[in-house]
């Protein structure tokens, strides 16, 4: 064992708060494997599937960045999907938060999404204004869709 292996293995168990006993002791390939298998399993001893996986779920992924008006981004902003209940309250289906620099990611199941129209939109943040979008059902045709940057105005306190 090259003396550079020996010197990082040592700082190693330093930074682990460990004191090593001695030089390590190099393992041959079957010891290497037996120590392996019994800390995972045998890799022969995985069951065979049972059945046909699950078919993968088709979505449509929104993506958009979200900003102040200084154009920094607002971490914890909201895209939401919206659908009009029957009564004509609004209904949030699904929603995701942006991250720190501002981007969010909003993931649908496509089986989900209406037959008919446009999805409704909305972006939002505290003490931030909501902006609504709608978008085309013409923009769907991907499996993401990037939806721009926005700009969400400080909320009026009138």
């Amino acid at each position: 064992m090259s003396p550079r292996l020996l010197v990082a293995l040592a700082l190693l168990l330093g930074a682990c708060g460990a004191e090593p006993s001695g030089p390590p002791t190099l393992l041959s390939g079957a010891e290497s494997e037996a120590l392996v298998d019994a800390h995972l399993g045998a890799r022969g001893d995985a069951p065979a599937p049972t059945a046909e996986p699950a078919p993968a779920v088709e979505r449509l992924t929104l993506g958009a960045r979200i900003l102040d008006e200084r154009y920094q981004p607002l971490a914890g902003a909201r895209l939401a999907w919206l659908e009009r209940a029957a009564d004509g309250s609004e209904l949030e289906r699904a929603f995701a938060l942006a991250e720190r620099n501002g981007t969010v990611w909003l993931a649908l199941e496509r089986a989900q999404l209406p037959a008919e129209g446009g999805l409704q939109l909305a972006l939002s943040a505290p003490g931030r204004a909501t902006q609504r979008l709608e978008l085309a059902r013409a923009r769907w045709g991907e499996s993401v869709c990037l939806l721009g940057e926005f700009t969400l105005a400080p909320a009026s306190t009138k």
